[in-house]
């Protein structure tokens, strides 16, 4: 889990709507399936990798809810998607938490440089809505 993710998730409400431009308030599986995924981020990977099930657990929402509300999370372009790269692998979530949260987390800073320094970047297949 990172601090900057827990915090964006926690203090946000409203997105805006990527076609129109209007903000629209985040329902309650939305942010239900958001903090989920701050609270399961790894600051070491930059991503977090939950099953659909352990999302299930969590927000006690069903496969369907929770599927809904990744979805819109991808479509509001809060998270990125990226599908499983082999059957025994997990689907990969990033969030696209804003630079000001992160430039406050110092494990996360410092995580980021170790990865640029490593060159461990995700390599992973972006899943489309």
């Amino acid at each position: 889990m990172t601090y900057s993710a827990r915090r964006w998730a926690a203090e946000l409400e409203f997105a805006r709507e990527p076609h129109s431009g209007d903000l629209v308030k985040l329902s309650l599986v939305e942010k239900s399936v958001l903090r989920a995924l701050a609270e399961l981020e790894n600051r070491h990977e930059g991503c977090a990798w939950p099953s659909l099930k352990q999302l299930m657990t969590i927000t006690g929402g069903s496969r369907n809810t929770v599927r809904r509300g990744l979805d819109r999370l991808q479509e509001l372009g809060l998270i990125q998607v990226f599908e499983k790269p082999t059957p025994t692998s997990s689907t990969r979530y990033v969030l696209h938490v804003p630079e000001r949260y992160r430039l406050a987390d110092d494990a996360w800073s410092e995580a980021n440089a170790e990865r640029a320094r490593n060159g461990r970047g995700l390599q992973l297949t972006h899943r489309s809505t």
